[in-house]
């Protein structure tokens, strides 16, 4: 009797299953955390690529009103208040809409003008449920050049043939 009440507190068999199913019960615990952590990485990134995106559709607007300044330094921009809207990006990745303002003067008599050029970049469109939008504000001084749209920069002494650097100026700066 004696040896058979010894080998029944010693019988530990139970205790094994026990300490595996607490070991699988942790595994899973660490596996779904690291799931859930590599998810909300996933979609942290892919909304930070949505944010650049529309900060790259906001230049590119910039860009464009720059050059359409340069051009003409009336252009009033293709926002909501000028006359041709939204512009899609061309990879398609964005749109963006530019509104320019006059700053000083109020009309072409002063040897420059200041405009503001409001850009707003959308991704994936302005239209979207989910879109995310960056603007920027840009002051630019317009300085007329007269008729000269180039100018050609060289050095006393060339060092080669065709060394002189032709730099483009137009009517407008940043």
């Amino acid at each position: 009797a004696r040896q058979s009440c010894s080998a029944a507190a010693s019988d530990e068999s139970g205790m094994g299953v026990m300490l595996a199913l607490i070991v699988i019960l942790v595994a899973f615990i660490i596996a779904g955390s690291w799931v859930q952590f590599g998810t909300h990485q996933v979609e942290a990134s892919g909304y930070q690529r949505r944010r650049e995106q529309a900060f790259h559709a906001s230049e590119a607007g910039l860009n464009f009103a720059i050059n359409e300044l340069r051009t003409l330094d009336t252009w009033a921009g293709s926002g909501p208040s000028g006359p041709s809207g939204l512009r899609q990006m061309k990879d398609g990745t964005g749109e963006y809409e530019v509104a320019v303002t006059t700053l000083w003067p109020a009309g072409p008599s002063g040897p420059f003008m200041r405009r503001r050029i409001t850009t707003r970049g959308y991704t994936p469109a302005r239209a979207a449920p989910n879109r995310i939008a960056r603007q920027i504000v840009q002051d630019v001084d317009l300085i007329p050049l007269d008729q000269f749209n180039y100018t050609l920069f060289t050095t006393a002494t060339p060092a080669a043939p065709g060394s002189a650097v032709a730099f483009p100026v137009g009517t407008g700066t940043v």
